[in-house]
C-alpha cells in the first residue's frame, strides 16, 4: 500500500521555505517541505519531486537524493 496524501499538523516557516508535520492514515507522521498555499488542517499529496506548482504538495525527498536536488 503507498501513501499519497495526508494532513498538515503543524507548520514552520523558514524564510521562504515552509516545514510541516503531516499526518498520513494509517501512518506515519512525516516532516516534509511545502509547496503551494497550505494551512494547518489541509490535505496535501505526497510528492518525491520538487514541486514548484500552486497546488498544495509535501515534498518527501526520497532516501539518498544528493542534497543539491533538494532545493
Amino acid at each position: 500500500m503507498s501513501i499519497e496524501r495526508g494532513v498538515v499538523e503543524q507548520l514552520t516557516h523558514l524564510g521562504d521555505v515552509v516545514i510541516a508535520s503531516v499526518a498520513c492514515d494509517p501512518e506515519p507522521l512525516l516532516v516534509a517541505r511545502l509547496h503551494g498555499a497550505v494551512e494547518v488542517g489541509d490535505v496535501v499529496e505526497l510528492t518525491d519531486r520538487p514541486d514548484t506548482s500552486d497546488r498544495p504538495v509535501a515534498f518527501v525527498p526520497p532516501i539518498g537524493l544528493p542534497r543539491e536536488e533538494l532545493s
